[in-house]
């Protein structure tokens, strides 16, 4: 799939804006008590702003674990030499 830099963009942005959106949403839910709920849209909130982060590198994946693949393809494995 290939996108025009613009659309790229807004779609970066547009899956940024849904992540801060998640997150807001687990605050409200933490304070209200309801903590299964809460790591829901946590865990929301962190695939949104990955799928973010993989397409500003040109990296589309189309399921949770073909994101989860990329990242740490893609980033875990690039930065675990320098932690040992």
């Amino acid at each position: 799939m290939s996108i025009g830099k613009e659309d790229k963009r807004a779609l970066i942005d547009y899956r940024l804006e849904k992540a801060d959106m998640a997150l807001a949403d687990a605050a409200f839910l933490a304070d209200a008590g309801k903590y299964g709920l809460a790591v829901n849209r946590l865990y929301y909130a962190l695939y949104y702003a990955a799928s973010a982060l993989l397409l500003s590198k040109d990296i589309i994946t189309r399921r949770h674990s073909g994101l989860m693949s990329q990242i740490h393809l893609n980033f875990v494995n690039s930065y675990m030499p320098m932690l040992g």
